[in-house]
């Protein structure tokens, strides 16, 4: 009888360390899974970012030449009002 409970004390045991090694390897899953999905969405921000950057110096770009068009505009608009205030003045 006590060999049988020895038997079994020792399943028991057993059983109770497969189960701890099951609990850390599924804990392990668990780090490694959430792991994975922080560099992932980390991976997705980096390269949300990069695209804004992008959009932004084309913005820049754009604003630049925009801003160059105005000077020229300005440059014709005083050239004009030269010439008008000298007109004036001529009479």
């Amino acid at each position: 009888m006590a060999d049988s409970f020895e038997k079994v004390s020792w399943f028991n045991r057993g059983t109770t360390v497969i189960q701890m090694i099951v609990s850390v390897a599924t804990i392990g899953m668990v780090m490694v899974s959430v792991y994975v999905g922080a560099m992932t969405r980390l991976s997705n921000i980096e390269h949300e970012n990069q695209n804004q950057a992008s959009h932004i110096r084309k913005n820049e770009e754009r604003i630049e030449k925009q801003d160059d068009k105005l000077d020229k505009i300005l440059e014709k608009l005083t050239i004009i009002q030269l010439d008008l205030k000298d007109k004036e003045d001529r009479k």
